[in-house]
This record gives C-alpha cells, structure tokens and sequence, in this order.
C-alpha cells in the first residue's frame, strides 16, 4: 500500500517493540513524512482514517526566571519559540523512550536528552536543551541570541570537537558565548549534564538553504540538519515544545518541578497556501472522468480544506496544510488526487493521432542526416563529459576538482577518447579508429552545437592518413547537407566545426524520413572489465592452402577466450630444396569475461594451436 501510493519500503525488521518498518522517504515530503507523525497521517490517508492525537499530560507551570530572545535575523531564523523549565532531575532514560531510540538505531543519552530527540523522531521539528545556569545572565534573565558568527569565534560542539566558525554561520548565544551551531549541533558551554537543574528548550525553525551550506562547510551533518537542510514549517515549533515539557514532566521532574511562560518570537506568521484547481484540468491531465463529488471526497479524505469557488461548478479552492510545502501550484493538487485515488486504477486510452502533424526540430533533422553520413563511413559516435578543467564558464558547485568549467570545445575530449581506444584497437578489430561527438559548446557570449570527428590509423604504415580520412568525411558531411563545411584543425587528427551556424542557414525541413526496420540478428555481447593479453602465431603451409583453413584450425583449438583475431602478414618464400610455402601470419587476442587472465594460461592455449598446426602435413609453426 505504502510502496504504490508513497513511497518505497525497504523492509521489515523485528525488534522488541514489534515491527520496525524501512520506508525510503524521497526527498520532496522529507518535510512532512520524515517523523513518525507525517507517516501515521499518510497511512491514514491511505486507509481512510485519522491520526489519534498525543494524549499529553498537563504539567505544572509558574513563575521562573526570565527568558528574553533577541532574534537579529529574522530571513534566517523565521520563528524561535523557548520555554524555561526549573527543576528537572536528569538521570536515565526511561524504558518507554529508550526502547523506541533503540528500535531505530539511537542510543539512549539521559532522560532529558532522549526526550528531545524521541520529540524530534515523533513531530520532525529538532529541539535543544541549554543548561540555563550555564549562561550568563543578566539581572536574573536568561538571554537567548540568534545571530551570525563572529569573525575567528570558536566552539566546543558536544561531541568535543573544535569548529571554528565565520560570519556565514548563524548560531545561538548569550551575551558572551556560543551556545549552539543554529540547527545544527549543540555546544560544550551549555550542555545537559547530571548535574543540570534547571533548562532551556529550543524549538526553532531555521532557513533550509542556510543549514545546508553551514553543514557543507563545518563538515557536520546530524539528524536535526537533515531535517532544516529539507525544510520544515515554522507552525510546528510550538506545538514540539509543549510535547516535550508534557514529557519532561512525566519522566524527568524533580519535586520542584515547573514550566515557566512559553517566549515565542514568531514576527511573520506563514498564511495558509491557497491552490485553485477544477475538475476539468485534473481529468485532463489523469485521463480520468471524475464528478464534483468524487473530486471533493478525495480531497476530504487527504484533509484538505476546499471549497467551490464562487457560483463556478468544479473548481475547487484547496487550502494546503502548513506542513506540506510541497504543494504550491494546480499540478501538485492533481498529483495528490492520482496518487491516493491510485495510478493503476486510471484506464489507458491511446490518443486519438487523427490529423496529428509532429513538429520538425531543424538541428536534430540536419544532425541526424550527419550521423547516418559518418556512419556509413565506420565512424562511431562517442557522448563524452560537458565539464572540464579548462573553459569559459566556470561551474559555480563543480563535480570534481579536474571538471570546474564547462567546455568550449569538443576537441579536447576526442583526443582523449582517441587516446583511449588507439590502446584498444587490436580488441577491437580495427585498422583506424574513427570517432565523432555532436554536442553543446559553451562560449562566454554563446552555446552552440559542433560537430567533431578524430581519426587514429592503427597501423604504422598509415594508409589512408588521418588527413585524408578527415577530408573525405567533411567532403560527404558536407554533400549531405548541400553546403560546404568549413572546420577547425585542432590537430592532425582531429577537426571541429560550428554545426549550429551552418544549420541555421540551411532550409527547413518537410518531414522526418524514417529508415525501413532492419531483419538482421543483431546480437550484443557484454564487454568484459578485464584487460586484453596479444599473441601472435605464423605458419608456414603449402601454398595450395587457403589462409581459411589456418584460421579455422585456430578457431577450433583455441577455445571461449580468444575473442578478436586477425591475419596480418602473408607472404611466399622458396626454401633450398626449391619448394614452395606460404606464410601466413595472425594476431591473436584472448580475454576473460571473469577474470584476469594470467601468462601460463595463455600458453596452454598457444602450445595446443602451435601442437595442432604443426600436426597438418606440411605445415610448420615459425
């Protein structure tokens, strides 16, 4: 149920508190379905029913010292709700909650601690706890500080690892010290310990995009950092913060145990996101013959408030909740009314093509035209990386270290690629190897489509060169097209031209012309990830013996691992007693697809050809 209307499960686990189910949560409702609460209301959904809400217990609340919050950037801490709590008494976790952390791989830190994260797995919102007594106070209040880093200011996270900080970090502090990495790790200055009385709840709500970078940069990613980096409504916080007092009261209270006023800074409330849909895009875009109602009751069961819009029949006004902030435009509306309706119960139709006329896309015409041109001339097209070391434009996030620019030639990337399979050419069977790449080029002012061919003779007598090679491609390219091809030379062996320039001036094209289905067998074979291993063998034979049979007598004695061969030198020679004899002269490549094949096990394969051609009568292995 869950893997056709959600998300993916991974498996199922036993453990002592039942079942622990693996659900992958994509990373479009990490928001909402990262907790245990955003995947109960999606089970609920899914079977018709509600969510039972927390049955939390009241707690003593009453005068304790103060807490003031300044909150100096709002863009990136949109809302800071606290509580101070007094008379806590930290010891062990209690069973309950343990057994919970422990189900899902936590381990179990105090009372106290374990309350927090039990909350944050529970609600998806992260909370911290500060030891109030360790802060500097000021006239008996508890400063609490969002702000951005000090140049060269450090902290010691709990974890005693020393961070040092810059002015892109936001953290929490008092008057004199970092308290926290906003988010993201809590400090030494403030931490919970046995001793700890009386304490600070953080329930806040930071910038996703801000705890991403911060993460990235400080090396540190936790549970909480996930949770902000993916975003999280600001609406949450406060509600977290009651459950955790609920909590604190129940398992980790001291005989003086109190809950002073919640202190919620909160400066620009979210509104409700309102989406207008009707009834007519949602059975366009799902195929699908829906009413009025049946719309209306799918969009009760996912809880969204709707209504119709004015005296207009099936449009509807969807209100989202505040935790879904995935749903913003008609389209996500539509996919949650497929989604829960379910995808397999929508009946295919094939589309009515009648009068259906395809648009010409010009380039892909005219390059696929080159393409069957070059291939007929044994030309293999290679795709190679759009970025690398050097160009133009650089990559403000680049993938690796040697790709930080995106390329403004093809030129590089074929000699490479020439470079590469001039080493395989004798496991592939060629005499020269011909390549060509059709791809975007990025200038500073422009991109454009060039085309690139490279050719590398294989043999050391090079007949036809690489330049006559060229020259005849971007001769035919150039008859194809009705226009002549002007390229640069990057070097002897590789040419490029400015494709998209040339086929802008070309006419536009009628229609597609589409090659007839070939009845050919064509076969494919797995290319092996093990290198190669060359022998060559000559005989000699009588010359009435056709270079075939030779071959056939290797073939036959050489077994799965000989995988390319080739006769490459014949030639006749008159020995002293005046008989004839030809030569004939193969190369031999033998490859494994399992392993790496070793010396001696090759010669047992070349000592049993060498043994069967020296058996024929007349025939001598040189």
């Amino acid at each position: 149920m869950i893997t056709f209307h959600s998300f993916e499960v991974e498996g199922i686990e036993k453990s002592e508190n039942g079942p622990v189910i693996d659900v992958s949560i994509l990373p479009n409702r990490s928001h909402d379905c990262l907790s245990y609460e955003g995947m109960a209301r999606e089970i609920g959904v899914l079977l018709g029913q509600r969510v039972v809400p927390h049955n939390l217990k009241k707690f003593p609340k009453g005068n304790t010292r103060k807490l003031s919050i300044t909150n100096e950037e709002e863009k990136l801490c949109p809302r800071y709700t606290g509580l101070m709590v007094e008379g806590i008494q930290v010891g062990a976790g209690s069973e309950r909650i343990k057994k919970h952390l422990e189900s899902i791989g936590q381990r179990s830190i105090n009372n106290v601690v374990d309350i927090m994260n039990f909350v944050m797995f529970e609600t998806g919102q992260p909370l911290h706890a500060f030891d109030a007594d360790k802060l500097t106070s000021e006239s008996n209040t508890a400063h609490i500080i969002v702000r951005k880093a000090k140049a060269g200011e450090k902290m010691t996270t709990l974890d005693n690892k020393d961070v040092e900080l810059n002015e892109n970090v936001l953290v929490i502090a008092d008057s004199e010290n970092v308290l926290a990495i906003a988010g993201i790790k809590g400090g030494k200055k403030a931490e919970v310990t046995g001793d700890t009385k009386n304490i600070i709840i953080e329930s806040a709500n930071f910038a996703s995009s801000n705890i991403r970078k911060t993460s990235k940069d400080i090396g540190i990613r936790t549970d909480a950092s996930v949770r902000f980096e993916h975003g999280i409504t600001p609406e949450k916080t406060k509600d977290a913060i009651i459950y955790v007092a609920s909590l604190l009261a129940e398992f980790a209270a001291g005989p003086n145990f109190t809950a002073g006023k919640i202190k919620d800074v909160y400066p620009e409330k979210v509104e409700p996101w309102k989406i207008e849909v009707s009834v007519l895009e949602i059975n366009k875009s799902l195929g699908t013959a829906f009413t009025d109602a049946k719309v209306a009751n799918i969009l009760k069961k996912i809880h969204f408030d709707s209504s119709i819009i004015g005296s207009e029949e099936g449009r509807f006004e969807v209100i989202v909740p505040p935790d879904r902030l995935d749903l913003r435009i008609k389209e996500d509306i539509i996919e949650e009314v497929g989604r829960i309706y379910g995808y397999e119960k929508v009946i295919s139709v094939k589309p009515i093509m009648e009068d259906f006329i395809p648009a010409i896309n010009k380039n892909f015409y005219y390059t696929d035209k080159i393409r069957s041109v070059l291939s007929e001339m044994d030309f293999s097209e290679i795709s190679t990386y759009a970025f690398t070391e050097t160009g133009d434009v650089e990559v403000e996030n680049p993938i690796a270290s040697d790709k930080k620019f995106l390329r403004n030639t093809l030129a590089g990337n074929m000699q490479k690629a020439l470079e590469l399979n001039i080493r395989n050419a004798p496991l592939l069977g060629l005499q020269t190897i011909r390549l060509f790449e059709i791809g975007k080029v990025f200038e500073k002012e422009r991109e454009y489509i060039s085309l690139c061919l490279g050719v590398s003779p294989t043999a050391k007598k090079k007949s036809p060169t690489s330049k006559d090679i060229l020259f005849s491609a971007e001769e035919k390219v150039s008859d194809a097209l009705g226009v002549t091809l002007i390229g640069k030379t990057a070097s002897e062996s590789v040419i490029h031209f400015d494709l998209e320039s040339v086929i802008q001036k070309l006419k536009e094209p009628s229609g597609y012309k589409f090659p007839e289905s070939g009845k050919e067998d064509i076969r494919y074979h797995k290319i092996s990830a093990y290198p190669f291993m060359l022998r060559d063998i000559a005989v000699f034979a009588p010359t009435s013996v056709p270079a075939l049979e030779v071959y056939n007598v290797i073939k036959e004695h050489s077994g799965e691992l000989l995988v390319q061969d080739k006769l490459f030198d014949v030639f006749e020679k008159t020995f002293e007693d005046g008989t004839k004899k030809i030569s004939y002269a193969f190369r031999l490549v033998f490859q494994s697809q399992e392993k790496t094949l070793s010396d001696e096990e090759v010669n047992v394969v070349m000592e049993k050809i060498t043994a069967e051609l020296n058996e024929r009568e007349g025939w001598k292995v040189r």
